[in-house]
């Protein structure tokens, strides 16, 4: 098919179908998710510089054939999809949308001619993007760039979320939901952190971020003995656990703040103990974080941006990180001291540099006044659950 070539309502449907399809998500024991068949939905519908209006601010509407993903809660239907893929055949376009409830503003008469205004909750719309499928040659194009939208629909357009929209899904950073391309011939969601943990270390930085958002406490010690003993037979190497937190650094976000940090460092520094990974490189990786936060937190410093509180987060990952690499300096000084093997002087004094900077960094933030949670524009207009409090 070259570009400009209609495409059959039954391709269509079909390339939709498969993107969407349960298979390709995890989807926690506690979450309740239904798939629904494609229905014709006629909806308000009306952009304003790329964004969806609310329902109550146009009159106008559009009809799509959606595919929609509702979440249950209490027995009670979420009053949007959590994720919908819609078709406009009419205008030839594909829209990605998901639902968040959020905390949203409301008109309310008062009585005797006085409008007044409350904070009310209500599941909001965002678009996450719209595909044009005349722009592409090819089923297998068209098919990626939907795959995209929709995996950024789960983990935010952009990982500085200073808007909603470029925020996580909360499902996704409480460990709940994960959207999988890899699982394409499944048909089931997976719902176990091994499976997350088989897909993540392999070949999937976003699979592996949402194991470690999926871990709790009383499953981090059966993560580490199975970790442990896959790289003890060969089968895994740490070395490619390592390479996936590399990846992580420059995209995760960290609000919520969770125990995200605590999971990743607790499983690295497990392999340390017991060998199967070299402190050196580990503590490249501590120090390769130490850097980037120094650098972030020194372009978007807590005392011009403080009042937003997007960047506290940062903040507390340096204070953790820190302190797991003076932990290590004083157990194996010889990674830091200017006396050694001149061949690896390059690494240690890289070392010594990010321990500096980190600990300048750290005591000039000492002391200064914080919200009392992490969070960002975007994540504070949603409402999450406890023990998450709004700032």
């Amino acid at each position: 098919m070259s570009a400009g070539e209609s495409w059959t309502l039954d391709e269509l449907k079909k390339l939709i179908g498969d993107v969407i399809r349960p298979g390709r998500f995890f989807v926690s024991r506690d979450l309740q998710l239904t798939w629904e068949a494609p229905t014709e939905e006629e909806i308000p519908w009306e952009l304003f510089r790329g964004q969806l209006l609310p329902a109550r601010f146009t009159r106008e509407t559009r009809r799509f054939l959606a595919w929609n993903i509702y979440k249950w809660e209490n027995e009670t239907r979420s009053d949007e999809p959590l994720l919908s893929v819609k078709l406009d055949q009419e205008r030839g376009e594909i829209h990605v949308v998901r639902g968040i409830l959020a905390y949203v503003w409301e008109p309310y008469d008062t009585g005797g001619n006085i409008i007044e205004s409350r904070e009310v909750t209500r599941w909001t719309r965002e678009l996450v993007g719209t595909l044009c499928w005349q722009d592409y040659s090819s089923a297998n194009d068209l098919c990626r760039e939907l795959v995209e939208l929709v995996h950024q629909s789960v983990i935010g357009t952009s990982r500085l979320p200073l808007n909603s929209v470029e925020s996580p899904l909360p499902v996704f950073q409480l460990g709940k939901l994960a959207f999988l391309p890899q699982r394409a011939h499944c048909a089931e969601p997976a719902g176990d952190w091994r499976d997350l943990m088989e897909l993540g270390i392999r070949n999937s930085a976003g699979a592996f971020e949402a194991f470690l958002h999926s871990l709790e406490g009383k499953d981090l010690k059966k993560v580490i003995w199975k970790v442990a003993n896959l790289a003890r037979r060969g089968e895994e190497s740490p070395l490619l656990l390592l390479n996936q937190c590399y990846q992580l650094l420059n995209n995760i976000s960290l609000t919520p703040y969770t125990s995200f940090t605590d999971n990743m460092l607790s499983l690295l520094r497990v392999l340390v103990d017991r060998g199967e990974l070299p402190l050196s490189l580990y503590l490249g990786f501590l120090c390769s974080w130490i850097n980037l936060i120094c650098r972030h937190l020194t372009a978007y410093d807590l005392i011009t941006f403080h009042h937003r509180g997007a960047n506290y987060p940062d903040a507390l990952v340096l204070d953790v990180t820190l302190n797991e690499v003076l932990l290590f300096a004083e157990r194996s000084p010889e990674h830091f001291q200017r006396d050694g093997p001149s061949e690896q002087e390059l690494d240690r004094r890289q070392r010594r540099r990010a321990l500096l900077q980190g600990c300048l960094l750290r005591r000039f933030y000492e002391g200064l006044p914080v919200p009392d949670a992490p969070t960002s524009p975007g994540e504070n207009a949603r409402v999450l659950p406890a023990p998450y409090a709004r700032v």
